[in-house]
């Protein structure tokens, strides 16, 4: 109803009809959009699931012996480490339109259910942002997470593979993904080997703790809230207490 009413107004001031007589013929399209649209989600899914079954992906990519190297002396000097990547997007205009709509979906997915500052039933993740680029040819990738790169990566591929494949699945070379969230990131072995050859090695990051893991944060942000309370209740004040 929304739909159509807004449809009309716009239509009868394009074409200087009154509202009365352009409603009919809005409604009447609108009702044919609506209708229309389970033939155009198959329709999409079809072509979308061709694209896949064509894709390529390499089950060894090359990676850069001394670029490791040098990644891993500006490992673990803190409680933290980072990761940074850069990939080629796959060309065309249906990966264009599903790429960013992937992005918004974990984004406004992350926004409704990670609420409690951890990122679902991973407890390592300070900070992961994806970024489209280079006129949107590229896809970037930063974080900074507790622990080595291997644990970071198994915790994602053990809990979180659905969405990191529907981020990621439009990146040139991942592995064999199915309908943007099935498959792909649960290859473990050829996730983190298309993974680390499209790390990037970051000069500088920066971290607001870095002396402190994630659970430590949140220990001391649920002391600093609790100090901040006028009264606690017998259990209230029991789980504070735990938390010293």
């Amino acid at each position: 109803m929304l739909a159509t009413v807004l449809v009309t107004l716009v239509g009868s001031v394009l074409s200087g009809t009154h509202p009365a007589d352009a409603l009919p013929w809005c409604f009447r399209a609108v009702s044919l959009g609506l209708l229309s649209f389970p033939f155009s989600a198959m329709a999409i899914l079809f072509w979308l699931r061709l694209l896949e079954l064509r894709d390529s992906f390499q089950d060894a990519p090359p990676v850069n012996e001394e670029l490791l190297r040098q990644m891993a002396q500006r490992e673990d000097r803190v409680v933290q480490n980072h990761m940074g990547s850069v990939v080629h997007i796959k060309p065309g205009l249906l990966r264009a339109v599903l790429i960013r709509a992937g992005l918004r979906a974990v984004g406004l997915a992350v926004r409704v259910f990670a609420t409690d500052g951890y990122l679902g039933s991973m407890r390592t993740i300070h900070f992961a942002h994806w970024a489209i680029v280079n006129n949107g040819s590229r896809l970037m990738f930063f974080s900074n997470f507790d622990g080595s790169w291997e644990s970071y990566l198994d915790d994602f591929i053990e809990k979180a593979h659905s969405g990191l494949t529907l981020a990621w699945c439009n990146g040139v070379g991942f592995p064999a993904a199915r309908f943007l969230i099935f498959d792909g990131a649960s290859h473990g072995r050829r996730f983190k080997a298309w993974a680390r050859h499209s790390m990037a090695l970051s000069q500088f990051w920066f971290s607001a703790y870095p002396e402190y893991t994630v659970n430590q944060i949140e220990r001391h942000a649920r002391v600093a809230e609790g100090l901040r309370r006028r009264t606690l209740g017998p259990k209230e004040a029991g789980i504070w207490c735990a938390d010293l």
